[in-house]
């Protein structure tokens, strides 16, 4: 058979033109994007911002108003009271708002009323309708006891439920949920009966516990005060560093007051750790 020599092979044309083109534009677009990249620059962390207003610190080394008016929300401690309460000074542990329990919130909040307030007009003899109430009537030979006359007790008409609560909250930031019994010194005690309280003083002769503090200085924050003090707990005649403590000596502590809202609480007390 002859050949066919008409037969025309058809060949696809190649779209090198067309590879070329988008090759051209996607590299376009990586140097776009990079030279975009580079000139980019991501923002500052916002935490990075709060702390730079933090590092704001300023010392203080003369007691202000204030500086005086937060010491006094420290409880020093007192061996001299039926139940011990927990005092700032511990000189082997940090002690924080979170480890300081409701009653110890009321005794702490009762002795910054007692150094900030005369109670001279607000005391009075106890009489035997509270005695009763109280039931310590028969310790007071007036109402048919035989231990103590009743000159002995007086009734601190000054303290409330309300004005306790709210020296709790100034100190601590914290409104209370447990209202209690507490004591106050020796076996003085405050009795919550009837939604109220009724604190009791009752005369006698015994040595109070003693202890000694002295400002160092002070560090004010945006957001806080920090306090440092010299501190000893006197017994039987020997400085310890901490309440209750068997180390002898005297220790240096730090106590950290937070900021809210333009007000001051107490937020922990440690052992001051200088350089």
């Amino acid at each position: 058979m002859a050949k066919n020599n008409n037969i025309k092979y058809l060949i696809k044309k190649n779209n090198y033109v067309g590879l070329l083109f988008f090759a051209l534009v996607l590299a376009s677009l990586l140097y776009i994007i990079k030279h975009e990249t580079n000139l980019y620059k991501e923002p500052e962390p916002t935490n990075k911002a709060i702390e730079s207003i933090n590092i704001s610190k300023k010392e203080i080394t003369k007691e202000t108003d204030t500086i005086k008016d937060l010491r006094l929300y420290l409880n020093d401690g007192d061996l001299h009271t039926f139940k011990i309460y927990q005092s700032m000074y511990n000189d082997t542990n940090e002690v924080t708002i979170d480890n300081i329990d409701e009653e110890t919130m009321l005794y702490i909040a009762y002795k910054y009323i007692e150094k900030t307030t005369d109670f001279s007009n607000n005391l009075n003899y106890i009489t035997c309708d509270i005695a009763t109430k109280l039931n310590i009537a028969n310790n007071i030979i007036q109402c048919g006891g035989t231990k103590y006359n009743i000159s002995n007790y007086l009734v601190n008409n000054y303290i409330t439920k309300e004005l306790l609560s709210k020296t709790v909250t100034k100190i601590f930031n914290r409104h209370l949920t447990n209202f209690t019994n507490f004591y106050t010194n020796e076996d003085n005690l405050c009795y919550f009966i009837d939604n109220d309280y009724i604190c009791i003083i009752k005369k006698t002769n015994y040595e109070t516990s003693k202890s000694n503090k002295e400002f160092i200085k002070a560090y004010e924050y945006n957001d806080r005060i920090e306090i440092i003090e010299k501190y000893y707990y006197l017994n039987n005649n020997i400085h310890y560093q901490g309440f209750n403590s068997d180390k002898v000596g005297e220790a240096t502590y730090i106590s950290t007051f937070k900021k809210i809202n333009g007000k001051y609480y107490w937020s922990s007390t440690k052992i001051y750790q200088t350089n």
